[in-house]
């Protein structure tokens, strides 16, 4: 089978996994930043830059979006862990060889190391998570400053 043959396969049935991993995160995610921005909209700032005859892509894109996005800060820090459990699922519905299927796999095995670096890499994954949307918290809102 030529290169771009099996490219094109494995892109062709990649797509299902990877739209049931990223479908709940990403109707969530999609529903707070509309929740956030429309919660922004409706404030004091908002209606000033309006008052000063600003269009509404400016009141949106500088005004509004960036506090707006909070919420979505917040949840990105914990979507990488959810993503790496949901990949537990995909990964044993569809029979991908990868980290969530070694997972299952040493589960039923008893294979304790197995479960415990795992565990372990979870464990990291959500500290790294948690971290990079405190770092994004002072990129969004200027007001945060760590000192």
């Amino acid at each position: 089978m030529p290169t771009l043959t099996k490219v094109g396969d494995v892109l062709w049935h990649i797509v299902t996994p990877v739209v049931c991993m990223t479908y709940g995160s990403l109707a969530a995610l999609s529903r707070y930043a509309k929740t956030g921005v429309l919660n922004v909209i409706r404030s004091d700032f908002v209606r000033t830059a309006r008052a000063k005859g600003l269009s509404e892509f400016q009141i949106t894109a500088k005004h509004a979006a960036r506090p707006g996005i909070i919420p979505v800060v917040t949840l990105l820090g914990t979507t990488l862990p959810v993503i790496v459990g949901g990949s537990f699922i995909i990964e044993w519905i569809f029979s991908i060889p990868g980290f969530g299927l070694l997972s299952v796999q040493s589960i039923y095995a008893r294979d304790y190391n197995v479960i415990i670096g795992t565990t372990l890499i979870v464990a990291i994954l959500t500290m790294v998570g948690i971290l990079l949307s405190d770092l994004l918290y002072a990129v969004v809102d200027p007001r945060i400053s760590f000192r």
